[in-house]
């Protein structure tokens, strides 16, 4: 069965974010020119994650929202709103 691929992306502060929904891919894509910012607040969100938890490298996204649901003990769901909240 195929799979549906929908990409959307979203223009704040003359950023522009993507969000991708579609089976095993990552819902959304972080810049390296963002990802302090968005550490810094997850960080102060969830204070037990270690810098390892929250390590991160561009193209990684799938990685780290499967370390955080383990981490975090929620589901992908709660993990992508999370951090799509945060980016904004």
């Amino acid at each position: 069965m195929p799979h549906s691929v929908i990409t959307v992306g979203v223009l704040v502060d003359d950023k522009i974010y993507t969000f991708v929904t579609g089976e095993h891919m990552a819902e959304i894509s972080i810049k390296k020119e963002d990802w302090d910012l968005l550490k810094i607040k997850l960080k102060r969100k969830y204070r037990d994650l270690s810098d390892e938890d929250l390590s991160f490298e561009p193209g990684q996204e799938e990685e780290l929202i499967t370390r955080l649901m383990e981490r975090l003990k929620r589901n992908r769901e709660y993990v992508v709103f999370t951090i799509r909240k945060s980016m904004v």
